[in-house]
């Protein structure tokens, strides 16, 4: 009876403060905290669109997109894709996000993409996110890992979006094993050109650089959060002049470099937009 009366309460206090960035945050975690068993947590947003917490790890995602507007200050920069690629797609609230912010803009064109990630639970929300707003027609959503190598690789599996290859951070978690998605694999799954390519792989972008030229050729913009432990490009200067080389012309700092403390002394990270055009 109390959890029946207070979940639409929440979902209403959430619906109605997405402005009170805090408060929202704060209400989206203490509904997971006191319901740490709903699969099924529903935050209407608006344009026939809903955002689902599938628990406790996917509300500080949720809270960095939609409430605290990660990506605020390159949005006018991101709306016209129609094509994307999201690699490290956790919940899939990026391209929720995306997709949102263009129906409120009445962005002309359908959009698609191809969704990516090496954790298999983050594969399961992801593709109920889609499928919950009639966007599986048109979106798809692969398992598997970015990597130099082929064939399999170790993949730790941790909470609040730590996972990562066992290689690029050495902390326990679940051990799994994960196949490789190749380059060959991702150009034929969706084709080249991309409007935008988001990479978030908690070090593995090193390899992304390294072993993934025809999507990384294909991708117009570029969003890339880096890890200082990728061992590759480990700051955000080293990466931009790694896709400078590239082709990119235009740089900006979407986050200015975070202590990751639980990832060691000194380590950081930062994300950065890539444009290989001078846009006004």
């Amino acid at each position: 009876m109390i959890k029946n009366f207070f979940l639409p309460l929440y979902r209403f206090l959430l619906r109605t403060a997405v402005s009170h960035r805090k408060l929202a945050t704060a209400l989206c975690r203490e509904a997971q905290r006191c319901h740490p068993d709903l699969a099924d947590f529903r935050i209407p947003l608006s344009h026939e669109l809903v955002a689902l917490l599938p628990g406790q790890n996917s509300a500080h995602s949720f809270g960095e997109i939609f409430l605290q507007n990660e990506y605020a200050q390159v949005k006018e920069l991101l709306l016209p894709a129609r094509r994307w690629l999201d690699i490290g797609c956790h919940c899939g609230y990026f391209s929720l996000w995306l997709e949102w912010e263009r129906r409120k803009a009445a962005i002309d064109g359908m959009s698609v993409g191809l969704l990516l990630d090496a954790d298999p639970l983050s594969v399961t929300h992801s593709r109920r996110l889609l499928a919950e707003n009639v966007m599986g027609d048109r979106f798809e959503v692969l398992h598997g890992a970015i990597s130099v190598t082929s064939g399999v690789v170790v993949f730790e599996q941790r909470p609040f979006m730590a996972s990562s290859l066992r290689k690029f951070d050495q902390r326990p978690g679940r051990k799994l094993e994960v196949p490789v998605v190749s380059d060959e694999t991702i150009v034929s799954l969706l084709a080249p050109p991309y409007d935008l390519v988001k990479v978030d792989i908690e070090g593995a972008e090193a390899d992304f650089f390294q072993a993934y030229p025809k999507t990384l050729s294909g991708a117009q913009v570029l969003l890339v959060e880096w890890h200082s432990w990728n061992g590759f490009a480990s700051d955000g200067d080293a990466v931009a002049a790694r896709l400078l080389s590239e082709g990119f012309v235009r740089r900006i700092t979407v986050r200015s470099p975070m202590p990751a403390l639980e990832s060691g002394p000194g380590e950081c990270f930062g994300v950065e937009l890539f444009l290989r055009e001078k846009t006004v």
